[in-house]
């Protein structure tokens, strides 16, 4: 990762104190802080981006190599878009998550119910792999099957043909179709236009900075 990459994280990570950064190979570095809440805070609290890059982190462990690490996950709040109220009550909630990816947290109440304007929930998603864009249910009632589209909270850069994390349309070697209104299979749709909140209470860290 670059001097300027590095001096992009600084302020994002809030200037944490003691942080230092020790490049371990091409795009690759070790982020040193002085202690464990700076680093709980960090990994829970992405997606970080250096321009609109993912940063992927792994927590740092000193008997690994660094071929040991594999950066294939990415932490995101996900939301699942107008889903009904009776498939909001557990456990629907983190059946439904699960779909979408390891799920790490819930956005739900002390009984375990979702009453906010959407299915919130905190997951983890390969990077390697076309983002979900929708769940698929069907109703108990009708028998249909339903499609609920998929929002992300804080998404970085991705391709709008083939949906994954990293390279713009131009450099996509798997280019979509357009539909009849001239749109790519993937599009800024896929990102939640609110508020974005974050969450800290996961574990120095490693990072492949450019995803």
């Amino acid at each position: 990762m670059s001097i300027l990459s590095q001096m992009h994280l600084r302020p994002a990570w809030g200037n944490s104190r003691g942080l230092s950064f020790n490049p371990i190979g091409e795009n690759t570095f070790v982020a040193n802080l002085e202690n464990q809440r700076d680093r709980d805070r960090i990994y829970g609290g992405g997606p970080w981006m250096v321009g609109k890059h993912a940063v992927i982190l792994e927590l740092f462990d000193f008997r690994a190599r660094p071929s040991d690490w594999k950066f294939e996950k990415l932490q995101i709040w996900a939301r699942v878009i107008n889903l009904p109220f009776n498939l909001r009550y557990p456990p629907w909630p983190e059946r439904i998550a699960g779909m979408m990816g390891e799920v790490i947290k819930l956005d739900v109440d002390s009984k375990g119910f979702a009453f906010g304007e959407s299915l919130r929930a905190r997951i983890w998603i390969r990077v390697q792999e076309a983002l979900m864009r929708w769940v698929q249910l069907e109703s108990a009632r009708t028998k249909e099957s339903i499609l609920y589209d998929i929002q992300y909270e804080g998404l970085p850069y991705f391709g709008f043909s083939c949906g994954r994390l990293g390279h713009a349309d131009a450099f996509c070697l798997d280019l979509g179709e357009r539909d009849d209104d001239g749109c790519l299979p993937y599009g800024e749709k896929l990102r939640w236009a609110g508020s974005r909140k974050n969450w800290a209470n996961a574990p120095p860290m490693s990072s492949n900075g450019g995803r």
